[in-house]
């Protein structure tokens, strides 16, 4: 799920108007590996339209079940807010349902234990007297962005993967953003192995993902952000597509990684396509 914090506020249960409309709603959050639901997790509601983010509409029960009279509201999304510190959402993150007036639905969440990290491919630090692997970046045509593309990183084979990078307000790329690129590039097959984890465990919570995970195309790393005090920081975005995977907007699957020590793919509303229930 999305790191950024939002307040939260709840949201009323009763609707005084209109509650003749209203269907039952049963949500629950899925451990994949179990099968079990689990208990206590908080569902929230937000507006595709940032209208309304993150209102709480409720917290599973011990039974990991949380039933609420609920209206059809369109451009609406329901989506696991606070859950246990050990789990993450490995399906789509957000979800409309078409909510049945005076009938019930349900929609199950798929969750996953975080994997420890210590079981892909070690970190490698650069070694002494590193010599750069990937080309000086170029500013892109009536784009801020900068780039660089190589088709030698390791892990993944003779693939064409391309860096992006983000300017500073000098309109320079930063060599912290360099160093990062190239720390990258030199653990390739731990990137490797943790984007192939991901989208396995997606394509289980999603069946209908048949996309070749083996054969990735138009890969994308993203490297920019900074604090507020303008400090590089060391969050970036690995995207990708899959042949007859699913048609996800913008630039496809999309993993974001903290450094090199963790990462989770996400798929919000926004990436989803109209295939996906909208």
């Amino acid at each position: 799920m999305p790191s950024m914090v939002l307040a939260l506020t709840v949201l009323p249960l009763a609707v005084s108007a209109g509650m003749a409309e209203a269907g039952e709603l049963i949500l629950r959050a899925v451990d994949m590996d179990t099968g079990k639901a689990i208990p206590g997790v908080t569902f929230a509601i937000e507006n595709g339209s940032a209208e309304v983010w993150a209102v709480e509409v409720g917290k599973a029960d011990a039974d990991g079940v949380l039933r609420l009279k609920a209206q059809k509201r369109p451009g609406y999304y329901y989506m696991v807010w606070e859950k246990p510190k050990d789990y993450r959402v490995a399906g789509f993150d957000d979800a409309y349902i078409n909510i049945v007036p005076g009938g019930k639905v349900g929609y199950d969440f798929k969750l996953r234990k975080m994997p420890s990290a210590k079981s892909f491919p070690s970190l490698v630090p650069l070694p002494p007297g590193h010599q750069g692997r990937i080309p000086p970046p170029r500013r892109l045509e009536n784009n801020i962005h900068w780039a660089s593309t190589v088709e030698d990183m390791p892990g993944f084979g003779r693939k064409r993967v391309t860096f992006w990078f983000y300017p500073d307000k000098q309109g320079r790329v930063p060599t912290k953003r360099l160093q990062l690129a190239e720390r990258i590039f030199h653990n390739g097959p731990r990137i490797a192995a943790a984007v192939r984890d991901e989208l396995k465990y997606f394509q289980k919570a999603v069946p209908e993902d048949r996309g070749d995970i083996e054969n990735m195309q138009e890969i994308l790393i993203e490297l920019g952000g900074s604090n507020s005090a303008g400090e590089v920081n060391n969050n970036w975005r690995f995207w990708c597509r899959l042949p007859g995977g699913m048609p996800l907007l913008q630039h496809g699957y999309r993993i974001t990684f903290t450094d090199l020590e963790s990462w989770d793919l996400e798929v919000p509303f926004y990436l989803q396509p109209a295939s996906a229930g909208h």
